[in-house]
């Protein structure tokens, strides 16, 4: 064993190091978030999010939940900011034009505090992935995969934006992990606490829906034939806590929208896109059944899909492709990875065909689940 493996064992080396990793991630996005203009996207982020505080009124843009547009704006209820007081609309760059039109003097500081928001997230995050990695695998496979997220520009970006990408991308860190230990150990505590945090990610981004199959394949993959899970109960015990797991999740999403128009039957929405309309072809019967979601949210999925499912220029490699191209995200990979993540994920394949024992199909499987 290497000195630096050996020290790294040690919990105040290891936690001193994932400290100063993080310390540095942060002091790198408070430079970017104080001297970078707003974005496209975060001009009205932060304005909604203000708005929601405000009045408790999620239909301002119904285009992404509210969590984290909260979460961001939640600085500015100890300032002097104003929101503006616009009009519903349905262009959200309206209220970034009537936020800006209220605060002349001191708009750019607010969105610099929003972004602080998000760079805590950050923080948690990385902090999150040195204590699973740790789990997986080792004190250094930690610090290094650490390492790799503080230096990673895309993380760097995200981080020091107000804006959901860098929070979905740790709640699916969070959901995952959780949902790893409630797979491996399936107690009433371990099903609130993935119910909890599905029901966050829920509340931060529509695509967190692809976490619930994912989390079902991630439970057949680790409890399959796997020698080294011991807690086995009943079936029945089993159906019990995925319903604890469901409904805290429900909750959790509902209690993010005040609990505002839920339970409402299908026949009182007017859907649009092509899934959604699917439910007003039910049997009556089953058109009068309440929905558990509240009303902001399925309206904003059902807009979100339905604007998918219209023409949707795509640019790649100077031409123009309506319908995207299927190979998009092998581009975006090669394109926007730095080269020296590219290499290490070449290095990881190759090793692992020379040396498939050095990690268990069965952890791998989990881990790439998301990424396919």
């Amino acid at each position: 064993m290497f000195p630096i493996q050996k020290n790294l064992k040690r919990p105040p080396v290891f936690w001193s190091v994932i400290g100063f990793l993080l310390l540095f991630q942060f002091c790198l996005g408070l430079y970017s978030a104080r001297q970078l203009s707003v974005t496209h996207d975060e001009y009205w982020h932060l304005p909604v999010g203000f708005l929601s505080l405000e009045t408790g009124r999620f239909d301002y843009d119904r285009l992404n939940p509210p969590l984290i547009r909260s979460w961001s704006a939640l600085p500015l209820l100890l300032t002097t900011a104003k929101s503006g007081s616009p009009e519903l609309s349905s262009d959200p760059a309206d209220y970034g034009d009537a936020f800006l039109e209220a605060n002349p003097e001191n708009y750019q500081h607010y969105y610099f505090l929003g972004r602080c928001m998000i760079l805590l997230l950050a923080c948690g995050s990385g902090l999150l992935l040195a204590v699973w990695t740790r789990e997986l695998f080792s004190s250094l496979a930690a610090c290094f995969a650490v390492f790799l997220w503080v230096m990673s520009p895309n993380i760097l970006a995200s981080a020091a934006l107000g804006t959901q990408d860098l929070a979905i991308t740790g709640f699916f860190l969070a959901v995952l992990f959780c949902g790893w230990k409630f797979a491996y150990s399936p107690s009433v505590k371990w099903a609130l606490v993935t119910g909890v945090v599905l029901g966050l990610a829920q509340l931060t981004k529509y695509t967190a829906i692809l976490l619930v199959p994912i989390l079902l394949i991630q439970w057949i993959l680790v409890r399959y034939q796997n020698p080294e899970v011991q807690d086995r109960p009943a079936r029945k015990t089993v159906v019990l806590r995925w319903g604890i797991l469901i409904l805290s999740s429900l909750f959790i999403l509902n209690a993010g929208y005040l609990f505002h128009a839920t339970l409402q039957p299908v026949s009182s929405f007017q859907f649009q896109s092509s899934e959604l309309k699917a439910l007003t072809a039910l049997p009556e019967f089953l058109q009068i059944m309440p929905l558990p979601l509240p009303r902001d949210y399925l309206m904003g999925f059902d807009l979100q899909r339905f604007i998918m499912q219209q023409s949707h220029p795509t640019f790649l490699d100077n031409q123009w492709e309506e319908h995207g191209f299927r190979s998009y995200y092998l581009y975006v990979m090669l394109y926007k990875l730095p080269h020296g993540f590219q290499f290490l994920i070449v290095i990881a394949i190759y090793s692992w065909f020379r040396q498939p024992r050095l990690l268990d199909r069965r952890t791998l499987a989990v881990l790439l689940t998301p990424v396919v």
